[in-house]
């Protein structure tokens, strides 16, 4: 039976802001085992994709000793390249995930200036420093991390990676030979117009509610202290840091207003800011704010949605190499066609790999550019920008 999924969104595993991260239900858990769901606590703040990919391994290893079939839905595609191949480095043991101040090398490397923190690398792993881009603090952190905790340049933990059997330009080996990707894709308008419902359907759920109790629960200390942080953790979610300077200002509002600014969106329109009003009342600059949020919320999901599919593109259908699972692009964009273009076909995808025999419809054609290089290093002579990618410079 395949009723065990592993849910591969970061957000999700931190607990809380269940609307905003798009939580699976309740009743549709009861309908199916789900995994990897609100067991971190919301203040830690160095969970990392070496931590999901430990725990999730585990239950992956556990659902297959019980002889069931592991879906891994989601996400965050980085986690799930991280259960498919041999991608990620191992450091040192680091301190348990614990709520309050954790220390975090990486974190603490990413505080420098950019220009010393590249310098630094340059100085010990010169391979990988001609590899990032300068500005990419998070990436040179992390490949400065490696080399302090483990002693060896991180450029040769990947090259020892991609000269294993099975392994690739992009990484090691495949973990999981017998592996399949199911690709749900839709038209852009289609995708667009539901990205900004499932926005207005968060907004009647309670999201406003829900993010204005957790600020205050964990964030509004941090706030007033000045060391708000939504780069780590669950504050990196979508939808948190659009709010904030909703959330700030309404923090100064009276309990009164608070509340008569989670009714209704139009009613207030109606009461506060009809044509000519003047909005420089309090209430009112709050409610723009909160209006200001919402379309926020909707650009960053749309540019979110734009970057998953872009990822699926060039880490999957275009990753060099010979093992690469075949990927099969099912069409969403009408939903009234979901159990014949979706659900049916899906079905007997799994079904045809359960029975080792070949799926009645054929891969999306994988479009690997052999001669590419993704970490190629150039400057430009114009306006001297350093520009990574063959493609990128390219473009």
């Amino acid at each position: 039976m395949l009723r065990w999924a592993t849910c591969s969104s970061l957000p999700q595993v931190y607990k809380g802001l269940d609307i905003i991260t798009n939580k699976v239900s309740p009743q549709e858990q009861r309908l199916c085992r789900h995994h990897m769901i609100s067991f971190v606590d919301p203040l830690v703040s160095n969970y990392t994709v070496v931590d999901f990919r430990d725990k999730a391994v585990a239950l992956i290893e556990d659902i297959f000793a019980r002889d069931k079939i592991p879906i891994v839905v989601g996400g965050t595609n980085y986690y799930i390249e991280s259960l498919l191949w041999k991608v990620l480095v191992n450091t040192k043991e680091k301190s348990s995930l614990v709520s309050g101040t954790v220390t975090d090398r990486k974190v603490e490397l990413e505080q420098l200036d950019a220009v010393d923190l590249h310098r630094r690398l340059s100085q010990v792993d010169p391979e990988m420093a001609a590899k990032l881009h300068p500005n990419d603090k998070r990436k040179v952190a992390r490949s400065l991390q490696v080399f302090e905790e483990t002693g060896i340049p991180h450029s040769e933990i990947l090259q020892q990676q991609q000269e294993e059997e099975g392994g690739g330009p992009l990484g090691g080996p495949l973990k999981y030979p017998h592996s399949c990707i199911l690709w749900l894709h839709a038209d852009q308008a289609a995708l667009d117009q539901r990205l900004d419902q499932r926005v207005d359907d968060m907004l009647a759920a309670g999201l406003l509610e829900e993010l204005r109790d957790f600020h205050q629960r964990y964030n509004q200390e941090k706030v007033t202290e000045n060391r708000q942080d939504y780069q780590h953790g669950i504050f990196q979610s979508i939808g948190f840091k659009e709010f904030h300077e909703y959330l700030v200002s309404e923090g100064n509002c009276s309990p009164e207003t608070s509340a008569l600014l989670l009714q209704k969106g139009d009613l207030l329109c109606r009461l506060f800011l009809p044509a000519g009003l003047e909005t420089s009342t309090p209430i009112a600059e709050t409610f723009l704010l909160s209006k200001h949020g919402i379309q926020a919320l909707k650009q960053v999901s749309k540019r979110y949605a734009r970057r998953q599919n872009k990822w699926v593109r060039n880490r999957f259908l275009k990753r060099p190499g010979p093992n690469v699972p075949p990927v099969y692009g099912l069409e969403v964009s009408d939903l009234l066609r979901w159990e014949d273009d979706v659900l049916k076909p899906a079905l007997e995808i799994v079904e045809s790999f359960i029975q080792g025999r070949k799926p009645p419809v054929e891969p999306v054609k994988m479009e690997c550019d052999v001669n590419e290089n993704k970490r190629s290093r150039r400057v430009c002579e114009l306006c001297s920008r350093v520009i990574i990618g063959d493609r990128e410079w390219a473009g």
